[in-house]
């Protein structure tokens, strides 16, 4: 199984990540922070990409770089991609707007 994992740098990206290691995945790991990517991908035998996630030119190149290896049969966002302030407060346009910029 190929598993694509963005904020692996993080803490809960980092134990999601160790789990699939465990059922013997074949890791994607993702995240701006390229020091700490790489030393959970080190970790675990994964294909790190550096990526900043609110920068559409690094999304196509994670992605080209992502589907060289094949389709990956799961893909967990962990990344922390969102405006400052309240989830509630902030407009499911904008929500969205991040998830899937206009530049692409």
């Amino acid at each position: 199984m190929r598993a694509l994992i963005t904020g692996a740098a993080g803490v809960y990206g980092r134990e999601l990540a160790k789990a699939f290691a465990r059922e013997g995945a074949d890791l994607v790991l993702t995240d701006y922070r390229k020091d700490a990517l790489e030393a959970v991908a080190a970790q675990h035998g994964a294909q790190a990409i550096a990526c900043n996630l609110t920068d559409a030119d690094d999304i196509v190149r994670m992605a080209d770089a992502v589907l060289a290896g094949g389709v990956p049969e799961v893909a967990a966002s962990h990344a922390g991609v969102y405006p400052f302030g309240g989830l509630l407060g902030t407009a499911i346009a904008l929500i969205f707007s991040l998830a899937a910029p206009q530049q692409l």
